[in-house]
């Protein structure tokens, strides 16, 4: 299936609209897939479709093309507007907040967890935040929300996934040593030979 094809059926699908083949906006489409590649274009597509799909356009690819080299280029952030996914959203905020009552993610901060939250689970994002703000000074706790979600918390969740897989490998080491001793037969011990007599 084309990309053309591809974006056609998200939409239908996300937004109820028929993007037509004679479109003359497809050759301004034509231009990124050539430079970004056809997934790319149609992920692209997808992300700001589903975001958008709360207020339909007629015709999207024109306020599509108006974003999509930054979003391409990662300079744009696509945050879904779905109810569920915003409520997931605010409860996360909610729960971070409560972490040390001092910061809130509002504005940027809030638009960045909103893309942390499409990579990482809530519980992962929250247990990264404690860690991350156990040791901060005061001056830098009123910070921690902007620098949290700047990059901390990648660096954070990730370094935690990675512990997580090595205690995990250390564990399946530790469970095959233990079988692989079960297995083994158990051989006596010869006693000693002593001189002594016994009584």
């Amino acid at each position: 299936m084309g990309y053309k094809r591809e974006i056609q059926i998200l939409g239908m699908r996300v937004m109820g609209v028929q993007i037509q083949s004679q479109d003359p906006r497809w050759s301004d489409l034509s231009v990124l897939k050539d430079a970004y590649g056809a997934d790319e274009v149609v992920a692209a597509f997808e992300d700001w479709i589903s975001a958008e799909q709360h207020k339909p356009v007629p015709y999207p690819l024109a306020p599509f093309l108006r974003v999509a080299p930054g979003i391409l280029k990662g300079k744009i952030h696509v945050v879904s507007r779905d109810p569920e996914f915003q409520g997931d959203l605010d409860k996360l905020c909610g729960d971070l907040y409560t972490v040390n009552n001092l910061q809130a993610f509002t504005g940027k901060e809030r638009d960045a967890l909103a893309l942390l939250l499409k990579t990482y689970t809530a519980a992962e994002i929250k247990t990264s935040y404690i860690e991350y703000t156990a040791n901060l000074d005061d001056f830098e706790l009123k910070r921690a929300a902007r620098t949290f979600s700047q990059g901390g918390a990648t660096a954070v969740i990730l370094s935690a996934r990675k512990q997580k897989i090595e205690l995990h490998k250390q564990d399946e080491m530790l469970e095959r040593t233990r079988k692989k001793a079960a297995e083994q037969p158990m051989i006596p011990l010869e006693e000693e030979e002593t001189d002594e007599e016994l009584p």
